[in-house]
């Protein structure tokens, strides 16, 4: 899959929950990329034609996909940190959503203990 931030942002339609990126007056979401489209040299390419075009609308969604990227277990555990630190899985070390592995591997086994249980 080869595109152009400019050209992608222009031409497509976005409607996912995830990372936004702002395009004239539209908003449009990188979500319904596939992470695999910002892996690897051409990906890496593209995810800095993202930035240097200004197309992220907050520093944050560019945070968030650096994490969804590249940091292990990250994209798996991410949509479950709230309920796990509400049911006492693990007490946050550090700023939200900037867990270590060890946090992140204690909600994917509490995770899987819930979906056993279920």
């Amino acid at each position: 899959m080869r595109f152009h931030a400019r050209a992608y942002a222009a031409d497509a339609t976005c409607r996912g929950p995830s990372t936004t990126i702002q395009h004239n007056t539209s908003r449009r979401s990188v979500a319904d990329l596939p992470l695999s489209s910002f892996i690897g040299s051409d990906g890496l390419i593209t995810f800095l034609s993202f930035l240097d075009d200004k197309l992220f609308s907050e520093e944050s969604e560019v945070l968030e996909l650096i994490k969804r990227l590249h940091v292990p277990n990250y994209e798996a555990a991410r949509h479950h940190f709230e309920a796990a630190i509400a049911n006492g899985v693990f007490e946050p070390r550090s700023a939200p959503s900037y867990y270590d592995q060890e946090e992140m591997h204690a909600v994917l086994n509490w995770v899987q203990e819930q979906q056993e249980q279920a």
